[in-house]
């Protein structure tokens, strides 16, 4: 879909910078417009949210919908969708939210929420979707977090 510094002039009829004018300054009221619209920096970002969220939910159903082996094509797949600001815009790796989708027959435990009691390294979640591709090792990245999330595999 993008990049994180992706700018994204044109989409929903933006002519601005979506990350300059929009990603880092989205907790306010200043006015941006879209399309023909003048909206808060909020609305905008709501606008970005539900438009990707809508293509990643078509993928999903689309994927959902096609038998592959003993199950469909998502639950032999794992969509991962996610940003590495956190919940306050600013690239800090605190508060990072991450959905997946589908994973079923690859051992990821599905309808769950996990809010974990402490913070975690992403590189095990990324240790954790390596290891239900086949690939068994207990970093990922810079090794300073080892193993996966015991809570996300079944």
């Amino acid at each position: 879909m993008s990049f994180s510094g992706g700018h994204h002039e044109g989409l929903l009829g933006m002519t601005q910078s979506w990350h300059d004018n929009v990603a880092h300054i989205s907790r306010t009221n200043d006015s941006i417009a879209v399309g023909s619209a003048s909206v808060t920096t909020r609305q905008a970002f709501i606008q970005f949210d539900r438009f990707w969220a809508g293509h990643v939910a078509y993928l999903a159903r689309r994927l959902s919908t096609i038998k592959e082996g003993n199950g469909t094509m998502l639950d032999n797949t794992l969509m991962v969708w996610g940003v590495e600001s956190g919940t306050n815009h600013n690239h800090s790796p605190r508060d990072m939210q991450y959905l997946l989708i589908g994973g079923r027959n690859l051992g990821i435990k599905t309808g769950q929420y996990l809010k974990l009691p402490s913070t975690q390294s992403s590189n095990k979640l990324l240790t954790s979707i390596m290891n239900a591709f086949g690939i068994q090792d207990q970093t990922f990245g810079d090794g300073s977090a080892t193993g996966p999330l015991p809570e996300l595999m079944v």
